[in-house]
């Protein structure tokens, strides 16, 4: 009889570092004592597999904990099975680990470094001798801009020449310069196409528009759930204003019922509202949805966010280099924060809000309709209504909403402008058992939160 290993990925999060070389006795005990208990290869499926990939090439030792002790299952399995929704999102060397976890001699005679090099753009950094890293967005926009002035001026004999400078300056090869010019958006892999034909004999592929036979706008009317949970600061911070009022930083004002949901947001998007001014703090003010305060509100980042976690996993998970999403935020500050992320993540966005003028507006619309921007984020009161250029978008995620029925519906309806031909997705992220579950229930059934329930009890943390 078969047995058979289903092993979710987290499972295997042991601590090998330091270490050059695994052994046996550093697979987790419950896995050990499975594989000694039947004294034989068993069959193993791994669930998630794209945990265990690597973004970067690096020597096998300084990778992480759990790819080396999931790799080693390799050895002491009879078959395997890798499943995961995103295989390849930041580097076409993601791959190298989960197909390794197949076959331990499916890129034995290639190195990371000689796949990165192979089909992804890899330049020199001119500060650290040797040092070899995927070409940054800046540094990609500046070659284009310079080649394309370099023809526009000069002809062909000023492009090839503009060609050896750049190639000689950022490292990269002569035919990367011809991918640069020829792709407008920065695109930073190539030879995809051929790579995915050399593990096409072990891949099967299934895609999401081939397996729904519902209507196109299902999960925009139905948003999927994704709830996160509170670290232990943000919560203690948020029970402390439901119950007395106040923290050590912030006393709550005479509009009790609208600012405690504020700042109830404002914690569960990962800040600290506090009334004085500190260092290295997030200023606002002028708050999107409440600009008459007497006093003034600064927000200090909290040690976790956990909310923006779970939205850069999600852009991941949805793989923005394939699909555009839009993101909705009604909140300044967290508006910011994730502005700063998707800067730090070089995914290629537009931000559309009421301190905008109307060039910046307009320009916003055009690379969004272009597909230049892969990510629209959004303030729903700006954007909500009569905006045409988000119909090419599959997805939209609401980061952080407010309280009106009418914006929420008219904003989450973007996507569904024009002929929908696909599935499109609505994703709710919220902080599980906070005012923000109860905001998208009521928001769901067409009420607005303040007006239906103006109760205390309603902020309370479960």
């Amino acid at each position: 009889m078969s047995k058979w290993l289903i092993c979710p990925t987290q499972s295997c999060s042991t601590d090998v570092k330091g270490k050059r070389y695994t052994d046996f006795g550093d697979l987790p005990w419950i896995i050990r004592l499975y594989l000694k208990f039947f004294n034989e290869k068993v069959h193993v499926i791994l669930d998630e597999c794209s945990w265990i990939k690597t973004n970067a090439p690096m020597p096998e030792q300084k990778k992480s904990s759990r790819s080396r002790v999931i790799k080693m299952l390799e050895a002491h399995s009879e078959s395997r099975c890798a499943m995961t929704g995103t295989l390849m999102t930041k580097s076409p060397v993601n791959i190298v680990d989960p197909y390794s976890f197949l076959s331990a001699s499916f890129f034995e005679n290639e190195s990371m470094y000689e796949l990165a090099e192979e089909y992804c753009i890899m330049m020199s950094l001119r500060t650290m001798r040797g040092t070899r890293v995927m070409i940054s967005q800046k540094e990609w926009d500046k070659a284009r801009k310079r080649m394309i002035n370099a023809y526009k001026f000069g002809g062909e004999s000023q492009l090839e020449a503009c060609k050896g400078r750049v190639v000689n300056e950022l490292g990269i090869k002569l035919s990367d310069c011809e991918h640069i010019l020829t792709h407008r958006t920065y695109t930073p892999f190539k030879n995809v196409e051929a790579l995915m034909r050399r593990v096409e004999s072990v891949t099967m592929t299934v895609k999401r528009e081939d397996i729904f036979d519902i209507g196109p706008d299902k999960f925009v009317y139905a948003p999927i759930k994704r709830g996160v949970k509170l670290d232990a600061t943000g919560k203690r911070l948020g029970e402390e204003l439901v119950k007395v009022g106040f923290t050590d930083n912030l006393t709550l004002g005479k509009a009790a019922s609208l600012e405690l949901l504020l700042r109830l947001q404002d914690i569960c998007n990962g800040f600290e509202p506090i009334e004085e001014l500190s260092s290295n703090v997030i200023c606002d003010e002028n708050e999107w949805e409440d600009t008459r305060k007497p006093r003034r509100i600064v927000y200090e980042p909290l040690p976790e966010n956990p909310k923006l976690d779970a939205c850069m996993d999600l852009l991941e998970e949805i793989d923005t280099m394939q699909n555009q999403v839009v993101i909705w935020c009604s909140r300044r500050n967290a508006f910011d924060s994730i502005a700063e992320r998707l800067t730090k993540e070089n995914i290629p966005f537009v931000m559309y809000s009421g301190m905008q003028t109307s060039a910046e507006k307009k320009e916003a619309e055009e690379k969004a309709a272009s597909g230049e921007a892969r990510v629209f984020l959004a303030n729903p009161a700006a954007a909500g209504f009569g905006l045409n250029c988000l119909k090419g978008f599959n997805y939209c995620a609401w980061y952080c909403v407010g309280t009106s029925v009418e914006q929420y519906h008219q904003a989450q309806h973007r996507i569904l402008r024009g002929q929908s031909k696909v599935p499109k997705f609505a994703y709710q992220l919220f902080v599980e058992g906070s005012i923000e579950e109860r905001i998208y229930r009521t928001l769901d059934a067409g009420q607005e939160l303040l007006g239906a329930a103006n109760s205390h009890d309603i902020f309370k943390f479960v």
